[in-house]
């Protein structure tokens, strides 16, 4: 079950194609959805996980010597240290504390200074390599 949003031509355009297309929803999954869409601590719950992983791993980070800036919103930290290029400091977190990242130059070559790391682990994985982090310093 999901939802589209956006331009009212492209909207109106996916609806008629999902009408046609027989991809109509049953009764019993919209009622699921509605019950869903409509309680709201789920997501409080999930955005306080994910604040408290990306704190988690950021001060490691810091403390490792890596630049590594909380984001305002989503699950992905942008990491650099002075003196390495992406695919340097992806190395070096893998091989300090098993944290795999994507080199920041796959998402163009704005990005080869930096790391992507996705907090997406379970917080007791993103508490394991911190520790790790700071077992390396």
């Amino acid at each position: 079950m999901g939802f589209y949003a956006g331009d009212p031509d492209v909207v109106t355009y996916l609806r008629a194609v999902r009408q046609h297309a027989g991809l109509m929803v049953p009764g019993p999954v919209q009622a699921a959805a509605a019950v869903a869409y409509n309680d709201e601590d789920h997501v409080t719950a999930q955005r306080d996980r994910y604040r408290r992983r990306l704190e988690l791993l950021s001060d490691a980070l810091s403390a490792f010597g890596v630049d590594a800036p909380r984001p305002e919103g989503g699950f992905y930290l942008w990491c650099q240290q002075a003196g390495l290029d992406g695919w340097a400091l992806a190395e070096r977190l893998a091989a300090a504390s098993a944290i795999v990242s994507s080199p920041g130059e796959l998402y163009g070559e704005a990005g080869s200074a930096y790391v992507r790391i996705a907090v997406v682990q379970p917080t007791e994985r993103i508490e394991l390599a911190a520790s790790r982090l700071a077992g390396a310093n």
